[in-house]
């Protein structure tokens, strides 16, 4: 089950992927803290706020917000530090983003404070869940420099494109000559094409000299996570001569 920690972010699954009507579970816990308060928050967008699910205190039953079923979502504590967001009955509603959070505070003290005055939220780095009906994956596609931006500005942008995936579970790294490259690097979020299938774009910005250099290799690989297992799917593109 994909882990979501706090404090420390590490390498995790990022994604959950189930089929309509099955059931999900996201894992939360703590690394270096052992707070008595713990959230579990669901984002739809990213320009949305988050919408609190329920509230876990340590030693106590969680209690779920209005608008969420006890019978559907199931927040409990698996083990110490360590708790737990189960949904059932999938539907593609569900789909979206999970954050956990904890806060540092006794419960009696905590709730006689005003709330701008209540300790911070750490938050966790984020799960997104999709409901499948069935992966398409993408295909990559890479376009090199225009003249006029090699003229004008002494500088070469690679782009490459990827269309045409579900779900959008997808990571997009470039190397150089086999090296991964981050300098210069702009990747886009993942935008719906139509009704169901996704695209983005991401882009590498190097020197003039660089790409006109005939023996520099530049690939853009992709990472595509279905609801079992991740796929690479690659295109490149080699430097020109002067």
């Amino acid at each position: 089950m994909p882990l979501v920690a706090l404090l420390v972010v590490p390498d995790i699954p990022r994604w959950v992927s189930q089929q309509i009507g099955g059931m999900a579970n996201m894992n939360c816990y703590q690394n270096f803290t052992d707070h008595s308060w713990m959230y579990w928050y669901q984002q739809k967008a990213a320009d949305q706020p988050l919408r609190l699910i329920g509230t876990l205190i340590k030693g106590s039953s969680s209690t779920l917000e209005e608008g969420f079923d006890n019978n559907k979502f199931v927040i409990q504590t698996e083990q110490e530090k360590h708790f737990s967001l189960q949904i059932g009955e999938l539907n593609p509603e569900d789909a979206t983003m999970y954050f956990c959070a904890s806060r540092d505070h006794s419960a009696e003290k905590l709730q006689e404070l005003p709330t701008k005055n209540r300790p911070e939220l750490h938050f966790g780095n984020g799960t997104r869940l999709t409901v499948l009906e069935s992966s398409k994956p993408p295909k990559v596609t890479v376009f090199s420099p225009s003249a006029c931006e090699l003229q004008k500005h002494q500088k070469a942008t690679i782009v490459c494109l990827v269309t045409d995936f579900y779900p959008d579970h997808v990571s997009v790294t470039w190397t150089v000559n086999g090296e991964v490259r981050t300098e210069g690097v702009r990747t886009e979020d993942s935008r719906k094409e139509g009704t169901k299938t996704f695209s983005l774009i991401s882009r590498l910005r190097i020197s003039s000299n660089e790409w006109q250099n005939s023996g520099n290799w530049f690939q853009c690989s992709v990472e595509f996570y279905n609801e079992k297992e991740s796929s690479f799917y690659n295109a490149s593109t080699t430097g020109v001569g002067k």
